[in-house]
């Protein structure tokens, strides 16, 4: 729970209870005439978790760049030069959720916003993947290498060499400044941090058409009021 500071007066006999400043002007003296005690009450937090409302990967591939992979799963990340080294062939997943079928209070504080993937196969080298703030407009049925929308960097995620288990990123910053209309909520895109490997670098996670509820990529929020 977070709290809350509140200041307690007994005015002739009456319990107020505010802020020292509010009391007094409804009293019209001074705050420094009141005596005051402090009482920190808390607050509870509220939770919010979310499922994607979009999610798909894109893919540079010569042959591919051009195709769109909404509606599959699994969701891929690569760093490769592709075939023979002749053209490079990353592959990049986006993912978006609806903060507003929360309705999270525009000026609330979000203490909390974690990012979770399952990943289902691992690369077979520890890589890590930087989760970027999405800043352009995009849908899950037309992103496409070619009109992949720019990111700007948030945070990162390290994936290790074991399949199956849940990767997890703190999104505080970027949630609080949707919540708040400071930033538009387009999502995140997954990328390898050193793309156009040498050597093919891939690993999936879940998308939100698989099956199991439990493995699709999820958005914990947690704030107050």
């Amino acid at each position: 729970m977070a709290s809350r500071t509140w200041l307690l007066a007994i005015v002739g006999g009456s319990l107020l209870v505010g802020s020292g400043v509010a009391i007094a002007a409804s009293l019209s003296i001074t705050s420094e005439s009141l005596t005051t005690v402090t009482i920190v009450a808390p607050v509870p937090i509220s939770t919010c978790t979310l499922t994607p409302s979009a999610d798909s990967y894109v893919d540079q591939a010569t042959l591919q760049q051009g195709s769109n992979f909404g509606g599959v799963t699994p969701l891929e990340v690569e760093s490769s030069q592709g075939f023979l080294g002749l053209s490079n062939s990353n592959k990049r997943s986006f993912v978006t959720f609806a903060l507003a079928s929360c309705s999270i209070p525009a000026a609330a504080a979000v203490q909390s916003a974690t990012l979770s993937v399952f990943l289902s196969q691992a690369p077979d080298q520890n890589r890590t993947w930087d989760i970027n703030r999405v800043t352009g407009a995009w849908t899950e049925g037309a992103i496409t290498w070619s009109n992949q929308p720019a990111s700007t960097a948030s945070t990162s995620v390290t994936t290790g060499t074991t399949s199956n288990v849940t990767l997890q990123a703190t999104v505080t910053s970027n949630v609080q400044s949707f919540v708040a209309g400071s930033l538009t909520n387009n999502g995140w895109m997954f990328r390898d941090s050193v793309e156009n490997s040498s050597t093919l670098r891939n690993g999936q996670f879940r998308s939100r058409e698989f099956a199991t509820v439990s493995q699709r990529p999820t958005l914990v929020v947690n704030y107050y009021p």
